[in-house]
């Protein structure tokens, strides 16, 4: 009885330590293809005529610039959320001008898609 239960006892260890390090090879994951992701650049030409643009998406940052009625922006991002400027409700635009970065605000902005039509509406802005 003794040898019986020390057999199987050894047997169950030994079962328990080849399952343990033995491991089914990993198999790789092959995703699906996705499309490419399509970047357009956004535009805007600021409407007012002295419109700042500060260091974040508040009026309690830092004007980091200035921008004048038919300036071109390249816009690289949208806040999340609409705030509240005086009597306007927008969003804000992070923005590229002249190699400058800046927070603007929606309301004194017109938006293109295209760097053309931008042009575009900035001469027709700056030559009435």
């Amino acid at each position: 009885m003794r040898r019986t239960l020390s057999c199987t006892a050894l047997l169950i260890a030994a079962a328990l330590l080849t399952s343990c390090g033995h491991r089914e090879a990993e198999k790789p994951i092959t995703l699906p293809p996705t499309p490419a992701l399509s970047v357009r650049a956004h535009w805007g030409v600021a409407k007012s005529p002295y419109l700042r643009a500060f260091d974040g998406p508040s009026t309690d940052g830092k004007v980091v610039f200035l921008l004048r009625a038919g300036d071109i922006l390249e816009i690289t991002a949208k806040s999340g959320y609409t705030d509240q400027v005086r009597a306007e409700r927008d969003y804000w635009y992070h923005v590229i001008f002249e190699k400058s970065e800046g927070w603007v605000f929606g309301a004194g902005l017109d938006l293109y898609e295209s760097r053309e039509r931008a042009e575009n509406a900035s001469r027709l802005l700056t030559n009435g």
